[in-house]
């Protein structure tokens, strides 16, 4: 193998339905460039193609299963050969799960294990089967994780702790002003409808104004029934982020709009934020419409 620039190759194998393609998302977040299910005998040719680019990501994580079992003991050669080589850094996280997880976890998705579908085996049989191809994988690991009650917060910290990244724990809340007449965002996780807000654009000397400026802003806000919705949405986005987090959701995005997304929404966008932020919330303002002619 050439030289491969100080590469940092992280490969996750495992059961199948033991959570491969979480941790791999998970990994992505920090960065690495993430390729599943990757045959052994391409791993070293890509290495080689990578480290001719000297401005190409250098973190890899590859994902290497059982669809690939015919060649089980290439990719544990690989892995030696990927661990002695003093011009990279090589680490093997092997995810494991009780049979009875996965088998609930099959059952929850309607997925065919790979070698029920190759061959006449019940689901329990295959997972028999599947441990033994994998064994030499699993011998090889640096890390072991049982995913069976695993929440992805969890594995998201362990799997920083395995790969060396700094890990924070803080969800990052996008507030996203919008108006309705050009289309829901499609990346929002709540959506949040304020038409029913007094509408400033019916005032003629605020209609060519938005709701970052103050004129705007003091005017919606100045109503009761905007001090209660506001009140009461933040009251219930109080409720619902801790939840959030517990889960592990690293990013929420919540979306207010209104007819045009230039008053009502942009208003309330403001107040949310700050409302968020002072309740400790890591919070950001986006407004999609608010130049929109």
């Amino acid at each position: 193998m050439g030289n491969n620039g100080g590469m940092d190759i992280i490969i996750v194998s495992g059961m199948s339905g033991s959570g491969k393609n979480t941790v791999n998302k998970i990994i992505e977040d920090f960065g690495y460039f993430c390729i599943d299910n990757m045959p052994a005998e391409l791993i070293t040719e890509l290495l080689n193609v990578y480290a001719k680019k000297p401005d190409q990501n250098k973190r890899i994580s590859l994902t290497l299963d059982i669809r690939d079992k015919k060649n089980v003991n290439r990719i544990t050669q690989v892995i030696n050969t990927l661990k002695s080589s003093p011009e990279l850094t090589c680490r093997v996280i092997f995810l494991d799960a009780s049979d009875d997880i996965i088998i609930s976890r099959y059952k929850e998705t309607r997925r065919i294990h790979p070698l029920v579908l190759s061959g006449s085996l019940s689901l329990k049989d295959a997972l028999t089967i599947e441990r033994e191809y994998m064994a030499p994988i699993r011998n090889a690991a640096d890390y072991v994780l049982d995913t069976s009650f695993l929440k992805i917060s969890q594995a998201r910290e362990i799997v920083a702790k395995m790969i060396g990244v700094k890990y924070s724990a803080e969800l990052v809340i996008s507030c996203m002003s919008f108006g309705y007449k050009y289309g829901l965002p499609q990346e929002a996780d709540l959506v949040i409808d304020a038409r029913c807000l007094p509408n400033p654009y019916y005032v003629p000397e605020l209609k060519e104004h938005n709701g970052l400026e103050a004129c705007v802003y003091d005017y919606v806000t100045s109503f009761d029934q905007t001090k209660q919705f506001i009140a009461k949405t933040t009251e219930f986005l109080s409720y619902l982020i801790p939840m959030y987090i517990e889960e592990g959701k690293a990013h929420l995005t919540i979306a207010v709009g209104c007819t045009g997304g230039k008053h009502r929404s942009v208003s309330m966008v403001r107040a949310i934020c700050e409302n968020l932020s002072d309740a400790g919330y890591v919070t950001n303002a986006v407004h999609r419409d608010l130049n929109r002619e």
